[in-house]
């Protein structure tokens, strides 16, 4: 069972969470957010890329011209984290608060020190989230 969302509207969602992202953290410039289809082929596909100017005043919006995540998408099971294959890319940038490269794999973390510090930066992100809300 899959929740139906408007596109546009679950685009601009997503643009306003990379916004707040790229807005609170400072050395972020560049938010995309996927969307997981449903099971069994549970497709990753890019909803939308903001990338933060120099600046960090203007944000540019769109997707790659090309791109395995761009529709139709790539199946989440090529995509997930599992020992013996480099860390998603997601994940490491939340952990290191940095931009991830396919040039220098080398810096990745050992898959089992990642899952720990990823949940505290995540929480750590929530409760930021959380204060501007309000």
């Amino acid at each position: 069972m899959a929740i139906e969302i408007d596109k546009e509207a679950l685009e601009q969602a997503c643009k306003e969470m990379i916004e707040t992202i790229l807005f609170c953290l400072p050395t972020a410039y560049k938010g995309t957010v996927y969307q997981i289809g449903g099971p069994p082929e549970m497709i990753a596909r890019r909803i939308t890329l903001g990338v933060i100017d120099g600046d960090g005043k203007t944000i540019t919006w769109g997707l790659p011209d090309r791109s395995e995540y761009n529709p139709p998408g790539k199946p989440w099971i090529e995509y997930r984290d599992e020992p013996g294959r480099p860390l998603e890319a997601m994940g490491w940038c939340v952990e290191r608060q940095k931009s991830w490269t396919m040039k220098n794999p080398s810096l990745n973390l050992p898959y089992q020190e990642r899952s720990r510090k990823c949940l505290i930066r995540l929480k750590a992100l929530a409760e930021i989230m959380g204060q501007l809300e309000e």
